[in-house]
């Protein structure tokens, strides 16, 4: 029988003030400003910045981070044998709701910024999906939702740069 492998962060002592103060450090440090958090009554968090990627090109960029419902811990505070409720757990769970999520996003922040001044990729193609669109939208929202009937109709292709064609030969 495998275990499972231990997550990046589980069972972090790193509670989510210090985890905002570090991202916050890595966006400041690449030239963002603006930098906004917002907590939902869920637990789940939301990161607002903008940054200027040339002199006069500004971006807006949006991350949800989800963290876990009651619901989802109260089921992972049920003892599956006995069907008994842990408290204790529960309480420590609730606790600590975002605690590891903060920090895998502060990992995964750390890394885009590493490879896009490594040169390995421009920021575009790191943040496209969370870039805000005039609609107030990311552009993940806006298109995601539309993937399948773009896909199914062809028209994924007008998204694509022409040179990029695959031709299949006999």
């Amino acid at each position: 029988m495998k275990s499972n492998p231990r997550r990046f962060a589980e069972g972090t002592e790193v509670p989510i003030h210090r985890s905002k103060a570090q991202i916050d450090e890595i966006l400041y440090a690449q030239g963002c400003e603006s930098i906004r958090w917002t907590q939902d009554r869920d637990g789940s968090v939301t990161l607002e910045f903008v940054w200027r990627r040339e002199a006069a090109e500004l971006y807006c960029a949006r991350f949800k981070v989800r963290a876990a419902t009651d619901e989802e811990i109260r089921v992972e505070c049920r003892q599956k044998r006995s069907g008994s409720f842990l408290h204790e757990r529960y309480q420590r769970l609730s606790e600590r709701r975002g605690w590891r999520e903060l920090r895998v996003l502060h990992l995964w922040l750390k890394a885009c910024f590493e490879s896009v001044g490594g040169g390995i990729v421009e920021p575009e193609q790191v943040f496209l999906p969370w870039i805000v669109t005039a609609s107030g939208q990311t552009v993940s929202e806006e298109l995601v939702p539309r993937l399948p009937e773009l896909v199914a109709r062809g028209g994924i292709g007008l998204l694509l740069p022409a040179q990029h064609e695959i031709v299949v030969q006999p």
